[in-house]
């Protein structure tokens, strides 16, 4: 059951979407929030303080829990800071967006390496044990931490489908009421 009915607003994911992109801001790469706090996506916090939005994020990239490298990435997003380093912060050159872009930069570069490692070392293991190229794992993995448009969005709608359950659990007569306000009975 959904929050707010669809049928109250015909176009209700299409202004979902654009609101919360407006809202939470939206990079298919990693990025650091208002807060310093690692997102990608529309707003997708990548702590694990956050849940289970980086598994997700991981998931959609290919990435298993029990490679050594999830663990690589987590530690990346985790445990190494996310605020500008002294150069960056120093350079009285660049304003604070362009400090804050380079920040990004610099975090996205340590995530792509490590999946430059990743594929490097299946690209390895492949060609150590003759794997044809057509049956060759590798020429699926992604050596830049990116999401597409269709990954984004469809890892803000599981984020939002949750709350939105859990908005109906507790109020559940908010869709009757809404079809009721959208044909103007109450």
């Amino acid at each position: 059951m959904a929050m707010i009915s669809e049928t109250a607003n015909p176009n209700y994911e299409a202004l979902k979407i654009s609101f919360f992109k407006a809202a939470e801001g939206h990079k298919l790469t990693a990025y650091a929030d208002s807060e310093d706090i690692p997102t990608i996506g529309i707003g997708l916090n990548l702590t694990t303080v956050a849940g289970n939005n980086y598994q997700r994020v991981l998931e959609a990239l290919g990435i298993n829990s029990s490679e050594v490298y999830y663990n690589q990435i987590l530690a990346v997003i985790n445990n190494t800071s996310w605020e500008l380093n002294n150069d960056e912060k120093n350079d009285a050159t660049l304003d604070s967006t362009q400090k804050r872009d380079a920040r990004d930069a610099r975090k996205m570069a340590e995530l792509n390496k490590i999946l430059c490692n990743r594929k490097a070392a299946r690209v390895a293991y492949e060609d150590a044990n003759s794997i044809p190229e057509n049956e060759r794992e590798s020429n699926n993995y992604v050596t830049e931490f990116k999401l597409t448009e269709n990954q984004s969005i469809a890892l803000f709608n599981q984020r939002v489908k949750a709350s939105e359950d859990a908005v109906s659990a507790l109020f559940p007569n908010l869709t009757q009421y809404s079809n009721e306000y959208a044909e103007g009975v109450i």
